[in-house]
């Protein structure tokens, strides 16, 4: 188990892979075509903030993992046009264990992102974009009494968005085929956040709206003739209020990215 200094420590060197919110910009190819195909991915590292409601709906429980995680994504150009499709899901989990007598409290939190985004270049730099998001952040805590080696209980936490956004970015291009990026985006999405514990049925659910916001920065330069590197830094932020309006909880991601683009 990695600690949280550990954890810091790779992701700074890694750096990591595109965010959240899909790939909302994409550099073409030296020799740019009617038609351009793109794939490629990286690693990101994430720093977040999460609020899980407990399963008596009296409390919320706020967490601040640090995750490494692993993205890959496909990007279809024509002309103006484009269409991406974004997978990003955690690596290394943050997990923490603690031990109160002869009792071990096993805790690991990770999240997965799919996306999808269709873009119209507005001009060389300029583009608008939007597409449908699905995320969800994953709880879950074990424990264990080590004396029996027995499963006292196991209690899962989950927190999930699904729907749209819209965004836009703003790109300089510089020689040598480097540019640097400025995006941002809106979502509006529905929320739930259940909660489960093995020999309790049925789950505890909260349902509601979402909204997210997204801002990143993004830097691009070439390796080779059919391949570029990029490195960035996104701020994503979701809001989940329930739909009594008893509870609102925030998710707040700070990631970290790097990874590489081949052209086909």
């Amino acid at each position: 188990m990695l600690s949280a200094k550990t954890n810091t420590l790779a992701g700074f060197l890694i750096m990591l892979s595109c965010a959240l919110f899909a790939q909302s910009m994409w550099v073409q190819p030296v020799f740019a075509k009617a038609v351009n195909f793109a794939a490629g991915g990286g690693l990101n590292y994430k720093q977040a903030k999460i609020g899980f409601i407990n399963r008596q709906g009296t409390a919320v429980a706020n967490k601040e993992p640090t995750l490494l995680n692993l993205e890959g994504f496909f990007a279809l150009a024509v002309k103006k046009f484009y269409f991406t499709v974004n997978a990003d899901f955690t690596l290394l989990p943050d997990e923490e264990t603690k031990t109160a007598a002869a009792i071990d409290t096993d805790e690991s939190i990770s999240r997965y992102d799919f996306a999808m985004t269709a873009g119209f270049n507005i001009t060389k730099s300029f583009s608008l974009f939007g597409g449908l998001l699905y995320g969800s952040t994953d709880r879950d805590v074990v424990v264990t009494d080590t004396t029996s080696d027995t499963t006292i209980s196991d209690e899962t936490m989950s927190m999930s968005e699904f729907g749209p956004y819209l965004g836009l970015n703003y790109t300089f291009y510089f020689k040598n085929h480097m540019s640097l990026g400025f995006n941002g985006a809106y979502a509006f999405m529905s929320g739930e956040q259940t909660w489960g514990q093995s020999g309790f049925d049925p789950e505890v659910s909260y349902k509601g709206d979402t909204q997210g916001t997204s801002l990143g920065v993004k830097f691009s330069g070439p390796m080779g003739r059919i391949a570029s590197y990029y490195v960035g830094y996104k701020n994503t932020q979701y809001k989940f209020e329930t739909d009594d309006s008893q509870f609102t909880t925030d998710e707040n991601f700070q990631t970290l990215s790097a990874g590489v683009t081949f052209y086909f």
